[in-house]
């Protein structure tokens, strides 16, 4: 018997990276595609900046926050962080995050 296995491989790396979109934040997807597509290093730094800044506001209203948004949030903390920049506020929210 003769599978084609690279049909098989195709329809599941298919299926693997929509799941991966879909279950992905819209907000996140739009922000890394923002970063990767910079054209400078000045350009990443300015749009990395507004973004911690717009988490900052965000966070120091925690209490209407949803769980999505609260993750949302702290996954692109997470990624500016993976990138070399320094994280110097949301550490509260993230151990909340991470006992709930």
């Amino acid at each position: 018997m003769n599978v084609d296995f690279s049909n098989i491989s195709s329809n599941i790396s298919s299926l693997t990276s929509s799941l991966t979109l879909s279950s992905q934040p819209r907000g996140l997807h739009n922000f890394i595609t923002d970063i990767r597509n910079s054209v400078s290093k000045e350009d990443e730094k300015k749009r990395i900046e507004i973004e911690l800044a717009n988490i900052r506001k965000k966070f120091s209203n925690s209490s209407s926050l949803s769980s999505y948004q609260k993750k949302k949030y702290v996954w692109k903390m997470c990624y500016i962080y993976v990138l070399g920049y320094d994280i110097d506020f949301g550490h509260l929210e993230f151990i909340s995050l991470l006992s709930s």
